[in-house]
């Protein structure tokens, strides 16, 4: 939970209720995002931890309360297995 105190925010929102509500907004906004990604300006959550098949150590890993980024756990035969660094 340290993370949080470098003034980090993580929020959740309900975007069907959002495009509902503010469709106009909404529609501006993803504007806005798809132009950044074309522009490569986003970047993805970094690092990027990989685990195989291994969900346990990958909850583990989790659990440690201080980690940031994304975790990967590939499974063999249900799509793409690879992870990207």
């Amino acid at each position: 939970m340290k993370l949080f105190l470098g003034n980090r925010t993580y929020v959740g929102v309900d975007l069907r209720q959002l495009v509902a509500d503010y469709p106009d907004r909404v529609a501006m906004f993803l504007g806005k995002f798809l132009d950044m990604h074309h522009r490569e300006l986003l970047q993805p959550l970094r690092p990027v931890t990989c685990f195989g098949a291994e969900v346990k150590q990958a909850f583990q890993h989790l659990q440690d309360g201080d980690r940031l980024g994304k975790v990967v756990v590939t499974v063999q035969g249900l799509g793409d297995s690879t992870c990207l660094k």
